[in-house]
């Protein structure tokens, strides 16, 4: 199995259960997968970038400011409005007209909104999503306490195969269970929570 957008390699899960053989590689692969995906699933996003520009739509629900989500760069950039709500995407902005943001971004985050500048303004409707912009949506790099989280959830589903029922094993007080979302991954990925 191939890893696809998965948020930690092959080599450093090993690393970390300290095992150098093949030998589960194909279970490592599809817990790194899971992982991944839980953590998308968890932030309602992705950590990793599109290797091309896709569209997008969205509802505007300020005539000057547009909440987009991550992405990346903006390379291959187009926004693009629907100014008569008929589903038609008839107005390409120009590169002057709009603005990625925020305009200071911190350890390596993405942007994640847009600004119009001077007189353009996305039209507000709510009969349609009235804006598409295309880009490369995503971060440009894996943050690595997102690495770590993944790391965290990638041992659990691989340790998974040896539970019965959620169950890791029993104590002088009952059954030890083990958490659906491990309380340390969470708290690596309460960072990136999306407003």
């Amino acid at each position: 199995m191939a890893i696809v957008h998965g948020y930690l390699k092959l080599e450093a899960l090993k690393d970390a259960i300290g095992e150098q053989t093949e030998t589960h590689d194909d279970a490592y692969e599809r817990a790194i997968e899971a992982a991944s995906r839980q953590i998308d699933e968890f932030r309602g996003d992705q950590f990793w970038a599109e290797t091309a520009p896709s569209p997008r739509i969205f509802r505007a629900d300020h005539p000057d400011l547009l909440w987009t989500g991550d992405y990346a760069d903006t390379t291959g950039m187009v926004v693009a409005t629907d100014d008569d709500c008929d589903g038609v995407y008839e107005t390409t902005w120009a590169a002057d007209e709009w603005q990625p943001e925020p305009l200071r971004r911190l350890n390596g985050r993405p942007f994640h909104r847009i600004v119009a500048v001077g007189s353009k303004q996305f039209p507000l409707s709510y009969a349609r999503a009235s804006v598409r912009v295309t880009a490369r949506w995503g971060w440009s790099a894996v943050p690595e306490a997102v690495e770590q989280a993944c790391q965290i959830l990638a041992i659990d589903h691989f340790k998974s195969k040896d539970l019965t029922g959620g169950v890791a094993g029993f104590s002088d007080l009952g059954a030890i269970r083990v958490p659906g979302f491990a309380p340390q991954a969470r708290a690596l990925l309460a960072q990136y929570e999306l407003d």
